[in-house]
């Protein structure tokens, strides 16, 4: 006998396009289903459509008497929760009632899952089609396997639109924050821990993108934003997220759209995110308002996790972008100190650089930071074959450097021997500064 499979169609404001949705649904060739109809308090003329479309198809509805995201303290479950709670079936299958499935989707998908017991998961093809009339392909990368840290590092690269989930896999994971709208992202990667995915390369969905489109709104990129670092926030003890997190980093320093009322906006409910406080820096600079920069690039490195490769990234940008005072740089060299273990080169070659360039005017104890920073840089080359920061700066300069400052201290044999040091490192500079030591000839 074939296995049930619980069709949930979620609801909100979608009266032009739920009748498709819910005859999709039906037009599946896999026969064996129940069909969930949950709306989320719609405001337009769905009620009264699917109420219609109940008496010709006899699916089940789930009558929402509030709108679950317009609560300020959330109560219950989402609407998609609630309505994959009281599903009977084997596998469930999610269809938003803008969108709608091809007859052989349910058919292809349940054969598929019961050939993989192991598997949590299966996806296919998803046609995303425009208001124009234009299409083009969602999924483009079908994989098998283990897919967490993919999906963990990359980011969502299937719906549930596209997805048959494995209802035994569901009801062992645990539920999302009660604020999270990107519902499907992070259930997918809880999925991902309780068995494998599988997917074929054959289209079985449409995903309809038109103007009333959560995630595809300008005005949006804000509850995008905030919606992925909370999934992000999710997994930050797993070893994967530190290469998410970089990564969505520099997505968000090369690509952000979050405007200065966005980033302010966000830091209200996200006051410790280092990314935000970046963001903040970056956009006082714009402006000339370097106090304010300051106080965000600080609190960057305040909040940046010790984990993360971004913290290097923080001091270099501390270090090189801002005017401190001696006493400032040496609070800095601490504060990495306390750290250190998560931290490359860069940031200590750029303190001993900006320290040196004021050595005539630093004390003994000033004086001796440039060493151990220098030192520092040395060392931690040798974990980061080469600097990643802006300048490229890489070991033949903190040697190079290093013999500068014995040259002013006048130990001109720990000077001669730094600078050879950063001569077999390539730096010709530092042949030069040999040739001018006293009674050494290196220019042979």
């Amino acid at each position: 006998m074939q296995p049930l499979v619980s069709v949930v169609i979620t609801s909100y404001n979608h009266e032009k396009y739920i009748q498709k949705a819910i005859e999709s649904v039906y037009a599946q060739t896999y026969r064996n289903i129940e069909v969930i109809v949950v709306d989320d308090c719609s405001t337009d003329g769905s009620i009264a459509l699917i109420s219609t479309l109940q008496k010709r198809f006899g699916f089940r509805v789930i009558q929402r008497e509030s709108n679950y995201y317009s609560q300020k303290n959330k109560s219950g479950e989402k609407p998609i929760i609630q309505a994959m709670l009281a599903a009977t079936g084997k596998y469930i299958a999610v269809v938003d009632s803008d969108d709608e499935i091809l007859p052989e989707k349910l058919e292809i998908q349940v054969a598929l899952m019961e050939q993989n017991p192991q598997a949590s998961l299966c996806y296919g093809g998803i046609d995303v089609f425009f208001e124009d009339g234009s299409t083009t392909q969602y999924v483009n990368d079908f994989e098998q396997g283990n897919l967490f840290s993919k999906l963990l590092i990359d980011g969502n690269f299937t719906l549930y639109i596209g997805s048959l989930i494995r209802t035994s896999a569901f009801l062992q994971i645990e539920r999302s924050h009660p604020d999270l709208f990107q519902e499907d992202w992070d259930m997918f990667l809880r999925l991902a821990k309780e068995g494998e995915f599988i997917s074929d390369p054959r289209t079985i969905a449409r995903y309809r993108r038109h103007g009333k489109n959560t995630w595809f709104l300008n005005q949006n990129e804000a509850l995008m934003y905030q919606n992925r670092m909370m999934i992000l926030d999710t997994w930050q003890n797993d070893p994967c997220w530190k290469n998410a997190i970089n990564k969505r980093w520099r997505y968000y320093l090369d690509h952000s759209r979050l405007t200065g009322q966005d980033i302010d906006r966000l830091l209200k409910t996200r006051p410790t995110d280092a990314l935000l406080h970046l963001l903040k820096s970056n956009k006082a600079s714009t402006m000339d308002i370097e106090p304010l920069a300051k106080k965000h690039i600080l609190l960057a490195i305040v909040h940046c996790a010790d984990n993360s490769d971004m913290l290097s990234m923080l001091y270099g940008l501390a270090i090189k972008g801002f005017t401190w005072s001696n006493e400032g740089l040496c609070d800095l060299i601490e504060n990495m100190e306390n750290c250190s273990s998560s931290l490359s080169s860069e940031p200590y070659y750029f303190t001993a650089e900006q320290l040196f360039k004021r050595r005539h005017e630093l004390n003994a104890e000033q004086v001796s930071y440039i060493e151990w920073c220098l030192k520092r840089a040395i060392e931690k080359h040798g974990e980061n074959e080469l600097f990643t920061f802006q300048i490229g700066a890489g070991t033949s300069l903190a040697w190079d450097l290093l013999g500068c400052l014995a040259h002013f201290q006048g130990d001109h044999p720990h000077a001669e021997l730094c600078w050879l040091k950063a001569y077999q490192y390539g730096n010709q500079e530092s042949l030069k500064r040999l040739s001018s030591l006293p009674m050494v000839n290196y220019a042979k």
